[in-house]
Formats: structure tokens, sequence, C-alpha cells
């Protein structure tokens, strides 16, 4: 069995990822579709052809509400709708409960590490 030794910068940041990682998949979170497909319109992630590469885009997280925290996987640009807009449906949330979750989550990030 070998084993990688991590020291200083690198190790800080492994460990930030991990936790990252395990807080993204909590169990009071509420994902209301899969990265599979935008809930917007319905349609997949797009794909960039460039040449003899391909890129996937992945679908950004949008919150619907952030107490409880309920989560729907979006385009980019259709989470430009939902604030543009804006789509109430899809914004369940007073203003500063943003603020008020990623300071909470900044500080749980602080205590576990």
């Amino acid at each position: 069995m070998s084993i990688i030794m991590l020291k200083g910068k690198t190790a800080e940041l492994i460990q930030k990822l991990q936790i990252q990682v395990k807080a993204r998949f909590r169990r009071d979170v509420r994902y209301l579709n899969s990265p599979d497909f935008c809930m917007i319109c319905f349609r997949k992630p797009e794909v960039v052809k460039d040449g003899d590469s391909i890129m996937i885009l992945s679908l950004i997280r949008h919150h619907i509400s952030y107490f409880p925290e309920r989560i729907a996987y979006v385009h980019y640009d259709c989470h430009r709708k939902i604030h543009d807009t804006p789509l109430d449906v899809f914004i369940q949330y007073a203003d500063g409960d943003s603020r008020i979750f990623y300071d909470m989550k900044r500080e749980r990030v602080k205590s576990e590490t």
C-alpha cells in the first residue's frame, strides 16, 4: 500500500475541500432535481465543442430557500432569468437570508478545520 504525505498549504487545501464535499451532501439539504437537467428549462448541461476538445458546462446550484435549505440545479443563463425576471416560485427567501446563510456556513467551516 502506498501513502502520499501532504504538508503545509497543500494539506490545508485538501482538508478544506473535504469539508466542503461533506457539507454539500448533508442530509438536511433537499435537492429538487439532479445535476443531469435544469429545473427551469429541463434541458441537459450544455456541451461546448472546440476542435477536438469537448467541455461540459455543469449546472449551478440555485438556492430556492435557505431555511430550510432547498436547491435546484440550473443553467447559468436560467439562473440569471430567475433573478432578473424575478421568478418568485424559485425565490422563496427573505432579503438578507443569503448573507445569514453564508456567514453561518463560513463559521461552520472555520470550526471544522
